[in-house]
């Protein structure tokens, strides 16, 4: 196929370069290539499944997306059959090699991709969180995690709650280059959605010095993403950051956590050091 730059600020561009990458191991079995791609273990079903249901789900997004944003769509989706038949034999891999699994995808399917990918990006680019931020907010959440795992006192249900959703955000951020800001920003939803179902977790979080650094991490993903969203706004008024989505602001006002100011440059999870009983991340969980 050879290489090329996409854009990974949109679902096309996403699905080429995991299928370009797929390309570099024809001769593995194709079961392997994806557990790496997924970056899971080949024998963690879950792990696979899950992969493979998010690609599946990019697969239909390119599609539904191209038909939305386009007066003409067949002229970009002419060759898109390729793509969507690949797709389809994720229920078939077995013992195949990854050679069987792209046997449908050929150039016209490339680039019927990248025609896709550059209208998206031209029409409808996701925000796109650089690197840093993800690896920092993942270590924020290695942080909490060990925490809350070592927090003795933490009552049953919370503790639950709390991993839960704490899992569900590193993984989004961790495929955060293979899905996109979608996952992320539905695990945030999820929480914040969650938490509004049961006020009666909000007084424990009020309470508990640990949570509020799961709602200042929540902060900390909203503005990150909000950043991400609102590029072109910072450049022309970089005085006036973006603040807090109203729904994760209000759960901050209603658990007393305090929104920082992010033109001082501080992430909102620097919060923890407010808390008496937060430990360092260092010194965490050892």
């Amino acid at each position: 196929m050879g290489n090329i730059e996409v854009d990974l600020n949109n679902p096309a561009g996403r699905l080429l370069w995991m299928l370009e990458e797929a390309n570099k191991q024809l001769e593995q079995p194709a079961v392997r290539v994806w557990a790496d791609i997924f970056d899971v273990d080949p024998t963690d079903m879950a792990g696979l499944m899950r992969g493979i249901a998010d690609v599946a789900a990019t697969a239909a997004d390119v599609r539904t997306q191209i038909n939305a944003l386009s007066d003409d769509p067949q002229i970009f989706l002419m060759h898109y059959g390729e793509v969507e038949r690949t797709v389809a034999k994720f229920p078939y891999m077995g013992n195949n090699h990854m050679n069987w699994f792209l046997s449908d995808f050929r150039d016209t399917g490339r680039y019927c991709l990248i025609h896709c990918s550059t209208l998206l990006t031209r029409r409808q680019p996701e925000p796109r969180l650089v690197d840093e931020t993800i690896q920092n907010l993942v270590n924020e959440i290695h942080s909490i995690l060990r925490a809350v795992e070592h927090h003795e006192n933490l009552d049953s249900e919370l503790k639950a709650f709390l991993l839960r959703h704490l899992l569900v955000l590193k993984r989004a951020l961790e495929d955060f280059h293979l899905f996109g800001s979608k996952p992320v920003e539905q695990a945030l939803d999820e929480a914040v959605g969650a938490i509004g179902r049961k006020p009666h977790l909000v007084e424990r979080m009020r309470q508990n010095n640990y949570v509020s650094a799961f709602i200042a991490l929540l902060l900390s993903v909203d503005v990150a993403l909000g950043m991400a969203s609102n590029t072109k706004a910072l450049t022309a008024s970089p005085v006036n950051p973006p603040s807090p989505s109203p729904a994760v602001a209000e759960l901050a006002h209603r658990c007393e956590i305090r929104i920082i100011d992010r033109s001082d440059e501080r992430e909102t999870a620097d919060a923890y050091d407010e808390f008496e009983d937060w430990p360092a991340p260092a010194n965490a969980g050892s």
